[in-house]
């Protein structure tokens, strides 16, 4: 018995994290409330043979040695996905009520306390699927690609620039035609009527207002709101954003050599999801930050991979000037650039000069033309609300989840912060509603900071939970319990454009425009994996981390550097009034991107 346990003494340990991998799942299921459904659903037989496979193959791993790079990457990785699925089936089963008005508890240290002893084999299976992915996917594609060779030259549509914007802009068309003049945003309905009041605002950028013009323009001679919308969006909307796609897979096909098996599937990817089509028939200012954003990682990839670019005048314009109309469209796109620098300047030490005149070039044009705007234009300056929704947020969570033991002080400053009924207001999932009521010239003096934070310090946990809520739809990949919004967010009527409910609506195919508006309701109803994948955020967003790290590994800086760019952008995004889809697109704009920066076949293997 001693010689048989002896000799099979990892099968028993495999079976025994197993049971224990199955015990902590369970738990997982009961913060969501759904640990009643755990072991009678079907599925459950496949939950154990994954657990059991995943953990066979992390001890299998460990025994015939793993690299201290690898290693160390997995275990980071593996202790943040670990918290992270705790923290949001905790705030999923929490959750009461429908869309935004709910409440959602607060995660407290007797909760965090209570994981723990479920945390470390959560640990152990997510270091074992980074191991995997790190190291199997890669090794499957080099056997795959050893045997079959790679395949360079492409069929003939795809070595045409040319051919591949039309096959996406053809792809595109239903969409413009069944949805007919195109979709509509609150946002661009107020930027088109800056144009009718004469009273323009920064509070959203000037230059994407400016471009909305056409429509106030074209309005003015034709008398006709629907078509003038229609031709925006044709016009100076799906023909630029389909191009940029193009340039980009164009482009970057060459840069890293890329088969023309993966050339294929990505333009499917561009050209057939819902996501990018719907986006180009949108009418929303977001769309040209898309489109510059495309155009700026695939300019800054180029130049990485051919640094002797610095010395073309010609090419250091076209960056400066596709740079500067970035930070145009996007004023947060600044902040993504700062954060990018110092890791340019510490990588790329010979190009030190080039590097700084550059970015100083770019942030220097944005601040000229800008000021430049709001002086021809007599803007009126935004308001600066919109940068602090974080803490408008944390003093109303206080004010609701902690009533009962803030002081009179506590209680008069936050009231004198927030003029309106917080109680009522507060909603867990959006600023909006306590932004209206917020005073940011009583908020931005230092004795009001000062208590802030005196009061953060004081309830740091219900702080804390404030913003991880206000963020989750995009760190928590496993749950569509926040969605409250489908594809896009569609405004069905415009008065200053004499543009009625059952106008904007009667040449929209109802079913489509259906599923594009509620596509939340329908993921809920149909428990649809598929519909779920699409319109999850947070899964394109771990493909940029997941991607960055493996990278890092790799010791790919080149690549690194470049994806810095979209997660500096990401971290500011964490300050957002809510995370709609419309701010986290970029996210699926970038994924042909990131695949072919994976696939890279300029040294015949994965990087």
């Amino acid at each position: 018995m001693k010689d048989f346990i002896k000799s099979n003494y990892l099968l028993f340990i495999k079976i025994i994290l197993t049971i224990y991998a199955l015990y902590s799942l369970k738990y997982l299921f009961s913060l969501k409330n759904l640990d009643s459904e755990f072991y009678m659903n079907i599925t459950f037989i496949f939950i154990t043979a994954a657990v059991y496979f995943l953990i066979n193959y992390t001890i299998n791993t460990f025994q015939h040695g793993i690299d201290r790079r690898l290693l160390i990457i997995s275990l980071f990785m593996g202790l943040y996905f670990a918290f992270v699925a705790v923290l949001g089936a905790y705030y999923e089963g929490s959750t009461v009520g429908v869309h935004y008005k709910i409440t959602i508890a607060n995660f407290t240290l007797n909760d965090f306390m209570n994981s723990l002893k479920y945390i470390p084999v959560f640990i152990f299976l997510f270091m074992g699927c980074i191991i995997f992915i790190f190291k199997q996917i890669p090794y499957s594609y080099n056997n795959y690609i050893q045997s079959h060779g790679v395949y360079t030259v492409l069929p003939d549509f795809l070595n045409s620039l040319y051919k591949i914007w039309f096959f996406i802009f053809i792809c595109w068309l239903p969409y413009f035609i069944l949805l007919y003049p195109g979709l509509l945003s609150t946002d661009a309905v107020g930027q088109i009527n800056q144009f009718i009041t004469g009273k323009y605002s920064s509070h959203h950028t000037l230059l994407t207002t400016i471009f909305y013009y056409f429509i106030y323009f074209y309005y003015n001679i034709s008398n006709n709101g629907l078509l003038s919308i229609a031709l925006f969006i044709f016009l100076f909307q799906i023909i630029p954003f389909s191009f940029s796609f193009a340039y980009m897979l164009y482009k970057l096909k060459n840069v890293f050599n890329i088969s023309n098996g993966v050339v294929l599937m990505l333009l499917l990817f561009i050209a057939l999801h819902p996501a990018n089509a719907v986006t180009a028939i949108s009418l929303e200012k977001s769309l040209y930050f898309f489109i510059f954003f495309n155009f700026f990682l695939v300019e800054l990839i180029v130049l990485v991979y051919n640094t002797d670019l610095l010395k073309s005048k010609k090419y250091i314009i076209r960056f400066i000037i596709i740079g500067s109309v970035l930070c145009l469209t996007r004023n947060n796109v600044l902040h993504a650039l700062i954060f990018l620098l110092p890791f340019m300047l510490y990588f790329a030490k010979e190009y030190r000069k080039s590097i700084i005149f550059i970015f100083c070039s770019i942030f220097i044009s944005y601040i000229a033309i800008n000021t430049s705007l709001i002086e021809m234009m007599d803007v009126e300056k935004g308001d600066k609300r919109e940068a602090l929704s974080v803490p408008m947020q944390q003093l109303a969570r206080v004010y609701v989840y902690n009533n009962d033991t803030l002081s009179d002080d506590d209680l008069k400053y936050i009231q004198n912060i927030i003029n309106k009924d917080i109680s009522k207001a507060y909603m867990p999932l959006l600023s909006d509603p306590i932004k209206s009521g917020f005073n940011n010239d009583l908020f931005l003096n230092k004795e009001s900071i000062a208590y802030y934070f005196k009061l953060g310090l004081k309830y740091p946990n219900t702080y804390l939970n404030s913003h991880l809520i206000m963020t989750e739809r995009l760190w928590y990949p496993f749950s569509n319990q926040f969605w409250s919004r489908g594809f896009t967010i569609d405004h069905i009527s415009f008065k200053s454009l004499n543009i009625t409910h059952k106008d904007f609506l009667a040449d929209k195919n109802k079913t489509l425009h259906k599923w594009l508006t509620k596509t939340h309701l329908l993921v809920k109803q149909n428990n649809s994996m598929f519909m779920f994948t699409m319109v999850n955020q947070s899964i394109f967003f771990y493909i940029l981390i997941m991607s960055i790290m493996y990278l890092i590994y790799r010791k790919s800086y080149k690549n690194v550097l470049v994806l810095l760019l979209p997660l500096g952008y990401t971290l500011t995004i964490f300050f957002a009034p809510i995370m709609y889809i419309r701010y986290t697109y970029y996210l699926i704009a970038i994924f042909p991107l990131i695949i072919m920066m994976l696939i890279n076949n300029r040294d015949n293997e994965i990087v």
